[in-house]
């Protein structure tokens, strides 16, 4: 399978090994993945058609008696130039190292279409004065009419205590005219069409309300 070998060339034959044929209709190849059910399909040529989220799932013997299961790489993510200047220039290290794949994800794939990967109005600190970010990173951006706050967390938050933490913190946001906007290393690996949605959706809140300003005038 060539997309295989072109993208994942030190997973491709193990991974091959867990994909089963299902099914050839109209120039499409279905294969099952044996552990995950979850389906990919490949043209004649062996190019991608659709692949469902752990399609690419294998399992591999670490010693013996045990297995895991992992999953292939995700592909190297090609960065614009801007992307690593502000991550390079608004960071610190302990940050960067907590939170550099996360923010690159981010701007690469999410605000940076939006913005055309102009990040000068975006700043990397607390949009209220008084709010203790207690290990989590914030970026805002002040624009009317939605002023907007992304909350960076290192992990969802199970401990009680850090909830209720992190809802006064949301709280203290929202009561300042912030729209708060969350983001882990999970839901950026597992949901990025759902909040590219909810992005595109606060962007043209700004489009509409930058026309509407403009044609006032």
């Amino acid at each position: 399978m060539s997309y295989l070998e072109q993208h994942y060339p030190k997973d491709a034959e193990r991974i091959s090994e867990y994909l089963m044929f299902m099914d050839n209709e109209e120039g499409m190849y279905l294969y099952k993945n044996r552990l995950s059910r979850a389906q990919i399909a490949f043209d004649p040529e062996g190019e991608l058609l659709y692949c469902q989220e752990s399609a690419l799932q294998y399992r591999y013997s670490w010693s013996p008696g045990m297995e895991e299961e992992v999953c292939a790489a995700r592909e190297e993510l090609a960065v614009h130039e801007n992307v690593t200047r502000w991550i390079e220039r608004s960071l610190s290290p302990r940050m960067k190292a907590t939170y550099g794949e996360d923010l690159k994800l981010f701007l690469q794939e999410l605000w940076g279409p939006l913005t055309e990967y102009r990040f000068e109005e975006l700043k990397a600190d607390s949009p209220v004065r008084s709010l203790s970010a207690n290990g989590s990173l914030y970026l805002y951006s002040d624009q009317a009419p939605n002023r907007l706050a992304f909350e960076f967390l290192p992990a969802p938050i199970a401990e009680a205590r850090k909830q209720e933490e992190l809802r006064r913190r949301r709280e203290l946001l929202s009561g300042n005219g912030w729209t708060v906007i969350s983001f882990t290393r999970e839901a950026l690996d597992r949901h990025l069409p759902l909040l590219r949605e909810r992005l595109q959706l606060e962007w043209k809140k700004r489009q509409r309300f930058k026309r509407s300003s403009e044609d006032q005038g």
